[in-house]
């Protein structure tokens, strides 16, 4: 689930904070987000994301690109960068949180049902993102077979197959 998270973050430049928010969304029953809905909260961590975040992720790659010739002293402020990364990637998931807490679920929904409110809040994202080419579907099926782990992973490869076409 890291590498597929990873790879939306980085291929698609997914704002995987948001991307989980859209999942948790669902999965815990609290349906889909309005186009409107999934504006407001993007606007609410923008700044975080851009200002705070994006700039660590930064510098925490082109230290690991140092510390492949510059050795230890490198590496070290990395792995310091890298945990300021983390602890501001946690702030957006707060402020995320925060900015949901008003979403009671409706726990009569089923599985199917929250599988299908999953894929479309995420593709919203994507479709905000201007992400909707090719080579997120394989990941995007990884993080929803973690999500629905008794969902068969050619069923979620179906249905993404299906959304796309």
């Amino acid at each position: 689930m890291e590498q597929a998270c990873l790879l939306m973050q980085d291929k698609l430049d997914i704002d995987v904070n948001l991307l989980l928010a859209c999942l948790w969304l669902a999965v815990s029953g609290r349906g889909r987000f309005s186009a409107g809905e999934l504006e407001d909260i993007e606007s609410q961590v923008a700044y975080w994301q851009q200002q705070i975040i994006q700039p660590l992720r930064q510098v925490r790659r082109q230290l690991k690109e140092l510390s492949r010739v510059g050795g230890a002293v490198h590496n070290t402020l990395r792995k310091s960068v890298s945990a300021c990364e983390l602890d501001a990637e946690q702030v957006q998931q707060q402020m995320l949180e925060q900015a949901l807490v008003h979403r009671h679920p409706d726990m009569s929904l089923g599985q199917a049902r929250r599988l299908s409110d999953a894929l479309q809040n995420v593709v919203l994202l994507m479709q905000r993102s201007r992400q909707m080419e090719t080579g997120w579907n394989r990941s995007l099926a990884i993080l929803l077979g973690a999500c629905f782990p008794g969902t068969a992973r050619s069923e979620i490869l179906d249905i993404l197959n299906a959304q796309a076409a």
